[in-house]
């Protein structure tokens, strides 16, 4: 495999995986504001929960996509 095409592949999975923390946080975002607002009390907890566990997932999509990143550096550095 040609260097281009690795470049290409990691740069290709790194704008997916930023468009999939943006679409977390926002979820998460969207949850924290409903939080105690319409929300029956007895469900609030569980609510609560799903805004958390979103913010994880953003938090290792984050994790991936700051790796990639560093592998792309490397990639790119590897002719310098």
């Amino acid at each position: 495999m040609d260097k281009g095409f690795i470049t290409q592949q990691i740069t290709s999975e790194i704008e997916l995986i930023a468009g999939r923390e943006s679409e977390w946080l926002a979820n998460q975002g969207s949850l924290s504001t409903l939080s105690g607002k319409a929300i029956p009390e007895d469900q609030q907890e569980q609510h609560r929960s799903n805004a958390n566990y979103m913010g994880e997932v953003a938090a290792v999509l984050s994790s991936a996509r700051v790796q990639l990143e560093r592998i792309l550096e490397q990639v790119n550095g590897a002719d310098a």
